[in-house]
């Protein structure tokens, strides 16, 4: 089941639920009983090391492009 932040308005308080696709959202505060929450939007967990799928994926220069004389700037 995804896991989604939310924070209150008024008392900062930040919490984690887990929610189903049909589970009702939070309408208050486990703290204060406000409704007022807002959804906290977290960055992507995705790291991308190396010199990048472009550069070693296609081609005998590592060029994924189909130009033959690659001009681009790749690194």
């Amino acid at each position: 089941m995804p896991v989604y932040e939310y924070e209150c308005d008024v008392c900062h308080h930040h919490f984690e639920v887990n929610l189903g696709f049909n589970d009702p959202r939070p309408t208050r505060c486990p703290d204060c009983q406000s409704n007022a929450l807002h959804r906290v939007y977290g960055c992507s967990g995705v790291i991308f090391k190396g010199k990048g799928f472009y550069c070693t994926d296609k081609g005998a220069d590592g060029c994924g492009c189909s130009c033959g004389s690659c001009s681009h700037d790749h690194h």
